[in-house]
């Protein structure tokens, strides 16, 4: 992600095939929000780029599919889903704890 003012750019390169993306692939980058490994702002430039890919599936008419489905929408669009990713991602206080989801 590359941010000059108010412009936010995410480079992408184009893969030569699709690829499947299923629920234990988003909980590993989640893994890695709560390890520090990665920034929780990372999420955000990860969902759209995933969103914005024509490369990338999840099979949204399977629960599973809908689950990925649901899931970078909500990341590419935290403005929209605020309230809900703070619920689950970690406090800055206690950076490990997981915190229960908001229930809709």
């Amino acid at each position: 992600m590359v941010r000059k003012e108010s412009v936010v750019r995410h480079p992408i390169e184009n893969m030569p095939e699709n690829f499947l993306v299923i629920p234990d692939h988003l909980v590993k980058l989640c893994d890695d929000v709560l390890s520090e490994k990665l920034s929780a702002e990372s999420l955000q430039a990860i969902g759209f780029c995933l969103v914005a890919s024509d490369h990338f599936e999840w099979g949204g008419d399977t629960d599973e599919g809908a689950r990925v489905a649901d899931t970078v929408l909500d990341w590419a669009s935290p403005e929209i889903n605020d309230d809900r990713i703070r619920a689950i991602l970690p406090s800055p206080s206690k950076p490990t704890q997981r915190r229960k989801p908001v229930q809709e």
